[in-house]
């Protein structure tokens, strides 16, 4: 979660514009651990960037790495099962 923009002394920066629901763009993802399947990335890393962006929204000046460790099935979750995942997160925060 580390922020290098060296304007903001290691804050994060949020927008006031119509994105300001989508994760943060400075946030990157990659996959480490666990069984690679197609689909399930692009959903895991999606998922890293809004659980990492609800935590830099409560704390801008986090900026520890984020591991996330999902058990996620052979289908990619659907809409429901998505937002019930961030949901779940919020609640923990």
């Amino acid at each position: 979660m580390e922020n290098l923009n060296p304007g903001t002394e290691g804050m994060h920066t949020f927008s006031e514009g119509d994105d300001s629901l989508l994760p943060l763009q400075n946030l990157t993802t990659t996959t480490i651990l666990g069984g690679y399947s197609p689909g399930q990335d692009t959903t895991g890393q999606l998922l890293a960037r809004q659980i990492a962006t609800a935590i830099a929204t409560k704390t801008p000046n986090e900026n520890r790495l984020l591991v996330v460790g999902l058990g996620l099935g052979k289908e990619t979750p659907d809409r429901d099962a998505f937002f019930a995942i961030i949901d779940l997160v919020l609640q923990c925060l």
